[in-house]
């Protein structure tokens, strides 16, 4: 067995599908791969088992996307996000192992645990959603809210860390029945254009959409009380983003259209 092994060292923010390429060719040859780092290294990870059809162990450091537990992996292609999507994408195994997150920067640990809350909430109000959806959705949204604060205030308790890395796992089972949806829209340019992390870039717009949805207010209200806490603050979008966003798959996962003209009160 020649395992090839992949950290988050290796691999950037929002690869582009160009270097997921380059580590493909590095790997060849492998029987095995093991990925361990955030979103963008277990994507890539997913990239390489697929390609060259080997098996595939996921050891998360962040708590925010799920990748470990998901059918996509995003890259970059031409200054834009995109998503693969396929079940032979989902790791062979996975590792939630609280002791490799306690290390993870303030900064990071807010905007992946908002990554995994954006997710569940989109995959609750999806129109693709059931009931075990809805199920893993509920038990990720109530993790976050009880841990990811205690996350922030007190980075090496393991406890917390475990209930974050826990809560991404539900988020991504959840998004694995129902894709994300207009929060992940609206997030990519945001991302790409202004290098504004990923999941406060999608956390953003959740009370806005909340709102929109008709979500209940007592919900509403927890939500927008823990992106208050964690210092989330809405940004202005331009028209080109507004464009990029209606042109994705996810700005059509809503219970109710999306609308320029909705979009435009985000100016």
């Amino acid at each position: 067995m020649k395992k090839f092994y992949l950290n988050y060292k290796e691999v950037p923010s929002n690869p582009t599908i160009e270097f997921a390429d380059k580590i493909l060719e590095k790997a060849k040859g492998a029987t095995e791969v093991e990925s361990k780092g955030g979103g963008s290294t277990i994507d890539t990870g997913k990239y390489i088992a697929y390609k060259l059809k080997i098996p595939h162990t996921a050891i998360p450091t962040t708590a925010g996307t799920g990748s470990e537990a998901t059918k996509y992996a995003v890259f970059v292609k031409d200054g834009k996000k995109f998503s693969l999507e396929d079940d032979k994408l989902i790791p062979d195994k996975y590792i939630l192992n609280p002791s490799l997150v306690i290390s993870l920067p303030v900064e990071q640990t807010i905007a992946s645990g908002l990554d995994a809350l954006s997710q569940s909430i989109e995959s609750f109000w999806s129109p693709l959603s059931t009931s075990e959806s809805r199920d893993y959705s509920k038990k990720a949204v109530h993790l976050i809210t009880a841990n990811l604060p205690s996350s922030v205030r007190n980075p090496k308790n393991e406890y917390s860390r475990m209930g974050m890395l826990e809560a991404a796992n539900y988020s991504g089972k959840a998004i694995n029945i129902t894709r994300t949806s207009i929060c992940h829209a609206l997030s990519y340019p945001l991302t790409a254009k202004r290098e504004i992390p990923h999941g406060i870039a999608c956390a953003m717009f959740l009370p806005f959409f909340m709102r929109y949805f008709n979500m209940p207010d007592k919900t509403i209200s927890k939500i927008s009380h823990l992106l208050s806490e964690l210092g989330v603050k809405r940004e202005r979008l331009t028209d080109e983003d507004i464009s990029e966003a209606l042109e994705s798959e996810r700005s059509k996962n809503t219970p109710k259209p999306i609308k320029r003209e909705l979009l435009s009160k985000l100016i």
